[in-house]
């Protein structure tokens, strides 16, 4: 038996020594130490959960505790005591220095044994012990994950407690790009979608088909995990890549309670997929379903209010994590198709070269997680700026002075990719965004939902250029100057190749804040631009930022600022008064003179 302590909101299994010195003095039969014996013995004993036994043969020392046993699919002695939970046993093995984070043939570790065999004691051992959470098995699942799939609740409150665990650990995807609350939500475990909700899991996360948990559920008709979902505001007509919404899935396979809560909640029965097919479409053929989307179907013809100016469901086109739609409800534009959409920043031409020579590029040497104190990188930066996936307070994000310039860690790091807390920009940002067509400002983008404070919402992506190649370009609409200094100047353009930040528009008044950052390389010349928030920014207001004083000088001959905030400083009215009273003095901008114009 196991005495247990409470470590912060750990339950830690205590091994009580004594109870084994006495379970040993109780064994008087003789050990054979040939070593082949040995093995049999121990794993006899193990599997009958003879502590005292087991202590004596190991003490021996003659025998291998991390041999691979070929009957016990390839695991160690430690697998096996994980599935009887014994954890006097576990803890023997590990104090004769066996691998805690060992796979066996089926790519589970010892502790994803546990899970499975719901050895709750024993996963609580496991942990506090250190094994490796981050460590990744069949199908690149993660011990979350496992445990999400197999339903154990106490398993997944063990893990997210751990000291060990990360903040954005319950978000981590599979190879599917599956996160755990997606298993959750398509095995119908409520109360472990639910407890991951609370603990920061992203209900928006898409995997590599672009399915949202809410398509899971709705897939297997769990009726309370979609209400659930939908509670936390999941967006009801999300669609996949096949453009299937959670109504068609649960329409295909006739979950009736299933389909009756999604048309409780308004969704979108005309929204059509790749095959042109309605959720009645999708339907069962007089199923349980089809007459009441029928009715839906055609009391949804009848109000015409119903248009929704929809011109794509994606402008990525499945590059971004989560679908980007455009709408025009103004005008007769159509989606705008005049660049190339990329995630990436490109070249097109050979005037210079990015140093990527690995002498020039610093790194650090830490252990999983990186402190500000010791890692390089992070001295680089003069601290580190992150903390629970955002910036910290102490970071300019309203001043006129320059913001500090991030250095994340990069690839050549030795600390944990997962784990560590100076990796943000290079993630791809899980935020869900909307191209809109405005009365004034032409295209603009409206986030969709809450981003806090110091969030990282996107990055200004496009075409590095030098100043000549820029000043050749008789279009400086989407020029972003990268404000270097003693060296040759440079610029990304967005006009030909860019991502959804190209329609970001201009205010006085902007929630977004430019900051150079640096990933793959230490080239000051060539700093990646990552917007960040300044503010709260509340679900479907328009993105915006300071496109900087030097700007306006230039485009006032052509058109004013409309951003119609209280302070506006450029707009018809004011923008004589702003720029006449300070005359030829420029302005510093927060990173860039970026020049552009509102379309």
């Amino acid at each position: 038996m196991t005495s247990k302590e409470k470590k912060g909101n750990q339950i830690i299994p205590i091994i009580d020594l004594k109870e084994i010195e006495n379970l040993k003095s109780r064994i008087h039969e003789e050990i054979d130490c040939d070593e082949t014996k040995l093995l049999i013995s121990l794993i006899k004993a193990l599997a009958n959960n003879d502590v005292g036994k087991v202590a004596i043969i190991l003490e021996k020392g003659s025998c291998n505790a991390n041999r691979r046993l070929p009957e016990y699919c390839n695991g160690t002695l430690l697998h096996l005591a994980a599935s009887t939970g014994n954890v006097q046993i576990a803890y023997l093995l590990i104090l004769n220095q066996i691998d805690i984070n060992v796979l066996n043939s089926a790519q589970n570790s010892a502790l994803m044994v546990a899970i499975k065999a719901e050895k709750n004691e024993m996963i609580q051992y496991l942990v506090h012990a250190g094994a490796d959470l981050t460590l990744k098995g069949i199908d690149g699942m993660t011990c979350l994950h496992v445990a999400a799939e197999y339903g154990n609740l106490e398993a997944c409150k063990v893990i997210l407690d751990s000291s060990f665990a990360h903040k954005n650990f319950v978000n981590l995807q599979d190879d599917n790009g599956w996160t755990p609350l997606a298993w959750a939500c398509d095995y119908n475990f409520f109360d472990i979608a639910k407890y991951f909700i609370s603990n920061g899991a992203d209900i928006n996360i898409r995997d590599v088909q672009h399915n949202v948990p809410l398509h899971w559920a709705a897939f297997k008709g769990n009726t309370q995990v979609v209400e659930l979902l939908l509670s936390f505001n999941a967006d009801i007509n999300v669609q996949n890549v096949h453009g299937d919404t959670p109504l068609h899935l649960s329409a295909r396979d006739d979950h009736y309670n299933c389909v009756i809560m999604l048309l409780s909640r308004k969704a979108d029965v005309s929204t059509i997929n790749s095959d042109n097919s309605t959720a009645l479409n999708s339907s069962v053929a007089n199923g349980l379903c089809f007459s009441t989307l029928k009715l839906a179907t055609e009391l949804n013809l009848k109000d015409k209010s119903k248009a929704t100016g929809l011109l794509s469901s994606d402008i990525s086109r499945g590059r971004e994590l989560n679908p980007i739609p455009c709408y025009n409800n103004v005008d007769n534009e159509k989606e705008p198709n005049e660049y190339t959409y990329i995630t990436k920043n490109c070249q097109s031409s050979n005037s210079f070269q990015i140093d990527t020579k690995l002498p020039t590029i610093k790194s650090c040497t830490c252990v999983d997680i990186c402190k500000s104190t010791e890692c390089n990188c992070a001295k680089l930066s003069l601290k580190c700026w992150y903390n629970q996936g955002k910036l910290i307070p102490d970071f300019n994000l309203v001043g006129e002075e320059d913001s500090p310039t991030i250095f994340e860690c990069n690839d050549f790091c030795t600390c944990n990719a997962i784990l560590c807390n100076n990796r943000l920009v290079q993630k791809s940002s899980t935020e869900r965004f909307e191209l809109l067509r405005t009365t004034k400002k032409g295209w603009s983008v409206k986030t969709l939902s809450f981003i806090p404070m110091g969030n990282y919402v996107c990055e200004y992506i496009g075409e590095i250029l030098t100043d000549m190649e820029a000043d050749r370009r008789e279009d400086d609409a989407y020029l972003f100057d990268l404000d270097n200094k003693d060296t040759d100047s440079f610029c990304i353009d967005a006009k030909f190749y860019g991502n959804f930040s190209r329609f970001i528009n201009h205010s006085c008044e902007p929630n977004l804040h430019p900051v150079k950052v640096f990933v793959e390389h230490h080239d000051r010349r060539f700093p990646r631009i990552a917007l960040f928030a300044k503010n709260n920014i509340e679900a479907n207001q328009e993105l915006s930022f300071d496109y900087g004083e030097r700007f306006w000088q230039v485009k006032r001959k052509w058109f004013t600022c409309e951003c119609g905030t209280s302070s506006c400083k450029y707009s018809k009215d004011t923008i004589g008064a702003t720029l006449g009273l300070r005359g030829a003095r420029k302005k510093k901008c927060p990173v860039s003179k970026k020049r552009r114009k509102q379309k």
